[in-house]
């Protein structure tokens, strides 16, 4: 992301997730207890805004603080789960009882939250250098894609 020594602006935003998830570890199902993740974004650029109201700055930090928040939000303490991980009948019964649920089309952990919590971003017109979330306060995973083709890694 900083190529040739080039001096960069970088703005870090945190965002925490309360919830609870279920996955198929190859052991057993682990229905966890809840958890706190955290979500980080870093937006990155070669120059301040030279014009207008946000002159000065890298972005507006409430616009991207409130755009974060809310794709927290359609998580945060839900039962997150992958769709068609459980039957019908489960799903039915949670909603039943007053479950938040949240069905995702991916294996709810933290490197593909990363990666949705990056496109998501995108999708809202933020250009992210890295999204990291943290399973624990020692244990993130991260996304981000490569300038050269846009492919993605994943630490």
């Amino acid at each position: 992301l900083v190529k040739g020594g080039a001096d960069m602006q970088t703005f870090v935003l945190h965002e925490k997730i309360d919830h609870t998830d279920r996955l198929d570890v190859g052991r057993s199902i682990e229905a966890r207890p809840g958890h706190r993740w955290k979500v980080r974004a870093e937006v990155q650029a070669a120059q301040l805004n030279t014009n207008g109201p946000e002159r000065g700055m890298l972005l507006d930090f409430a616009g991207l603080k409130q755009c974060l928040k809310e794709l927290a939000a359609q998580f945060d303490h839900k039962f997150i789960y992958e769709e068609g991980s459980l039957q019908p009948a489960t799903v039915t019964a949670l909603q039943a009882e007053g479950f938040a649920l949240a069905p995702v089309p991916f294996r709810p952990t933290a490197e593909e939250l990363a990666r949705w919590f990056y496109q998501a971003l995108q999708q809202q017109g933020v250009q992210p250098a890295k999204v990291w979330v943290y399973e624990t306060p020692k244990n993130c995973a991260a996304y981000f894609e490569t300038e050269d083709n846009a492919t993605n890694a994943q630490l």
